[in-house]
């Protein structure tokens, strides 16, 4: 399975300061998405969402705490800090901004922009930053589905398509920040077009091999783990939310 990015020697930098590093930010990164699950987070949940070992996370969660931008908890609950909580929202943000750039004006494939998007974050200036805001002021969302205004919470009738009725249609809104760790995973949802505003239909949840749905072209069996982290609502909640038309 192929994983998006590594976490290897290329995240290594020198520093002579309190920012944080390359690899620093990518964990900030993860622990912004993690914070917002409005869960506990733990040293585990890095070392499965990053495919890292558990000797590297211990080592980057002690210089991250030493550099003020985490705390943890007499249990080892990870938080961020208020200067970490603005260092991972800049970050955040300029991630998905990069991703919906490369999208729409380069072009690079839907499944790739993750990883690209994680190559380049660390080395965007201001300039450029204001630069790609301009192209794409008319977008509200990363290519993903994620909101670029970050103090916007998901719509509470968001749910994951493993929870979907049988019977449904499911519109999917966007997938979940995990799966973005998987390019393989995202060239099988590329391939099976499972993009944010495809509507499926949802043929069977009690299936051996997992969850069943059909699409215009095909009917699609997914795994209950890779169901999960596709995020929609069914049109039901949307015709309510005045979003489609009632026909």
């Amino acid at each position: 399975m192929s994983k998006a990015p590594s976490d290897n020697l290329r995240y290594r930098q020198p520093t002579n300061s309190t920012d944080p590093t390359r690899r620093e930010r990518r964990y900030l990164e993860v622990l912004w998405y993690l914070c917002h699950r409005h869960e506990p987070v733990l040293a585990v949940h890095l070392v499965r969402w990053l495919d890292a070992r558990p000797p590297t996370v211990s080592q980057v969660l002690r210089l991250l705490e030493g550099k003020g931008y985490i705390a943890r908890s007499q249990r080892g609950d990870i938080g961020l800090t208020q200067r970490g909580h603005a260092q991972a929202q800049q970050i955040v943000y300029r991630h998905r901004l990069l991703e919906r750039f490369l999208f729409d004006v380069v072009q690079v494939p839907w499944y790739l922009l993750h990883r690209e998007a994680t190559d380049l974050e660390h080395v965007l200036s201001e300039r450029l930053v204001q630069q790609m805001q301009q192209r794409v002021f008319v977008t509200d969302t990363s290519p993903y589905g994620h909101p670029l205004q970050l103090g916007e919470p998901a719509p509470a009738s968001q749910i994951r398509l493993s929870a979907a009725p049988e019977g449904s249609n499911f519109v999917i809104q966007r997938i979940d920040e995990e799966a973005e760790e998987d390019q393989t995973l995202l060239h099988q949802f590329a391939v099976l077009s499972l993009v944010p505003d495809m509507c499926l239909q949802v043929k069977s949840t009690a299936g051996l091999l997992g969850l069943m749905v059909q699409t215009e072209q095909r009917t699609i069996t997914l795994m209950p783990e890779h169901a999960r982290l596709v995020w929609g609502v069914v049109e039901r909640d949307r015709r309510e939310a005045g979003t489609l038309p009632d026909v």
